[in-house]
């Protein structure tokens, strides 16, 4: 009895137990607090453009199916997660009042594994909302030559559907697509889906008219197009660096550094846009200044498109280095508040097609000028203040076109401050004359005659023993390069190369305290053998500093920090900067040997 008492006591326990637990433990959470008296359509729009990038655009519609119903407080939608990797950036909307940005959830939870999804909050009495997705790397290229004409081959991957917690109704499918590319084939033809092509202006839209989408979609779509011709660059943007220059004197500077791979064909010139009012617009590549055959500018209402043809063309694979510097309007940018506080109104920058890995901008404020008030942005990286100036960084990752770029901030500013830096050199000058005016008057030196310059003449013996020991010494030079480059590819044992690099610079040693004293004779013996000397020194600086040059410029290559079009480039330069020192340095020496003779 006492056994079975205790059995049944143990497994009443149990029981109760578990039934508190069951009543305890929190209910699965659900994705969105729609039932089924919501019907739920979409549109899903996927915009390709011809820059490589790709937008998604689901716009989702809520409508209660009785009067008990109510609209839910927030959404939540989504893609499969292989596409998560190449999402640059999302935001949300009201549908009917696009500048009403919804807050929006990042990687929230659907409700199933193997999804990436947003959650939307929805305000109260609004039924209708869009969320954008901006992909980048979401297409790949493939470029060939067909006589003579490069055709570049688009092969974009996306979500045929939005991927939805419960099933919708209907979705209307929109594939944009510029009419520069031709359509070639996509997914929906195998699956027996005909998408109805319309024409609108610049683009292509091809429809499709989904009923009853199923709950967690995971359907992959691609679509192929071709492009004859090299109308637009496709370009990755690695980093972009913009730095504006508000100085004191009423000018607003600007310098738009890019550095960019091309992904497609060769590249032959590069289509950039800048502030329409710019104006004085430079460039500059990996090797100078652009030419102004090279640099066309084309002024719009909202853009000034410029148009650079570099130095060299860069194949596929390539990174392109850009500079480009223009002035801005100051009046255009800056509105004086009062005497001494100034209104900016700037764009951090302009609506590209492409999406940039990393954009850093730099605002320098005038001399003596402080901030206003603080700054509420979330993209604000830094503050620098010095003694005299404030810069403002801001720092964006995977900047896209569809990101606001607009920024306004107040300054204040002395109206004297302009008069500061020349009060202080005037002072420092009148100081500094003062002080010299006093030294002078307590102590004057007598003048004196100037020393006689002496003029000696040149011995045939010295001109000899000069141009052998120079000879001698070119020698060396040209034989220690050699040894150099048996040691490095091992054609000569270590300790080999060691005993003879000691000989070598003994000899160069004594060589340089000869070939000094007979300098200092010769440059004695008159203006002419002085000029002489002048110019083999001046080549042998040259000389020097094109060996440094050369070594510096194999060194980044193969860092990789510039192209093969750029070493090569930079070589040649170097060489022909040696030759011409070469000849120099030959042309003085045979001179005094005609002296001799």
């Amino acid at each position: 009895m006492k056994k079975t008492w205790l059995t049944f006591t143990i497994l009443t326990l149990y029981a109760l137990a578990l039934a508190t637990l069951t009543i305890t433990l929190p209910s699965p959470a659900q994705a969105t607090p729609t039932t089924q008296s919501i019907d739920v359509k979409a549109d899903h729009t996927i915009e390709i453009r011809e820059s490589g990038l790709l937008i998604i655009k689901d716009t989702i519609t809520l409508t209660k199916l009785n009067e008990t119903a109510e609209l839910p407080d927030n959404y939540t939608l989504g893609f499969p997660f292989t596409y998560q990797s190449n999402l640059a950036y999302t935001f949300a909307y009201e549908t009917q009042n696009p500048n009403q940005k919804l807050p929006l959830e990042l990687n929230a939870g659907i409700g199933r594994t193997g999804f990436y999804a947003v959650k939307a909050t929805i305000p109260t009495g609004v039924n209708q909302f869009t969320v954008v997705f901006v992909f980048s790397n979401s297409i790949s290229f493939m470029t060939f030559t067909v006589e003579e004409t490069q055709v570049t081959y688009y092969n974009a991957s996306f979500p045929a559907y939005p991927t939805l917690p419960q099933t919708a109704s209907e979705v209307n499918l929109k594939i944009i697509t510029p009419t520069s590319l031709n359509y070639t084939s996509s997914s929906f033809e195998q699956q027996n889906i005909n998408l109805t092509r319309t024409t609108q202006g610049s683009t292509y839209t091809f429809s499709h008219l989904k009923s009853n989408l199923t709950e967690f979609t995971d359907q992959p779509a691609w679509l192929h197009a071709s492009k004859q011709g090299t109308t637009t660059p496709i370009l990755d943007i690695s980093e972009i660096e913009r730095k504006i220059e508000i100085s004191g004197n009423q000018q607003i500077t600007v310098s738009d550094s890019y550095k960019m791979v091309n992904k497609a064909g060769k590249l032959t010139e590069v289509g950039l846009k800048i502030q329409a009012e710019a104006y004085q617009i430079s460039a500059f590549d990996e090797f100078g200044t652009i030419p102004d055959k090279n640099l066309k500018t084309q002024q719009g209402t909202m853009y000034t498109n410029v148009t650079i043809t570099p130095s060299l063309p860069s194949a596929e694979g390539d990174e392109v280095h850009i500079l480009i510097q223009y002035k801005l309007p100051w009046k255009k940018h800056v509105t004086v508040q009062d005497l001494n506080q100034f209104n900016v109104s700037l764009s951090l920058f302009e609506n590209t097609d492409w999406a940039i890995r990393k954009l850093t901008v730099t605002i320098a404020l005038p001399e003596g000028a402080t901030l206003d008030a603080p700054l509420n942005s979330q993209n604000i990286f830094n503050i620098q203040n010095t003694a005299f100036s404030s810069s403002l960084i801001f720092a964006f990752q995977n900047a896209t076109p569809l990101h606001d770029s607009s920024f306004a901030f107040t300054y204040q500013r002395q109206i004297l401050w302009d008069s500061f830096r020349p009060t202080v050199w005037i002072g420092t000058f009148v100081l500094a004359v003062t002080a010299l005016a006093g030294a002078w008057h307590m102590y004057k030196p007598l003048p004196t005659a100037p020393l006689p310059t002496a003029v000696m003449s040149v011995r045939a013996e010295d001109l000899k023993n000069f141009i052998s020991y120079y000879d001698e010494k070119r020698r060396l030079l040209r034989e220690t390069g050699s040894l150099e480059a048996a040691a490095r590819k091992g054609r000569i044992p270590r300790r080999q190369y060691k005993v003879r690099r000691m000989t070598i610079d003994s000899r160069m040693s004594s060589l340089s305290r000869d070939l000094a004293a007979l300098r200092d004779k010769l440059r004695k013996a008159g203006p002419r053998y002085a000029e002489m000397m002048r110019q083999l020194e001046v080549a042998e600086t040259e000389l020097q500093g094109v060996e440094t040059d050369i070594g510096r410029t194999e060194i980044r290559y193969r860092r990789g920090e510039i192209s093969t079009a750029a070493y090569h480039k930079l070589l040649e330069d170097s060489y022909r900067r040696r030759d011409r020192s070469q000849t120099t340095v030959d042309g003085v020496l045979l001179r005094l040997r005609e002296e001799i003779t």
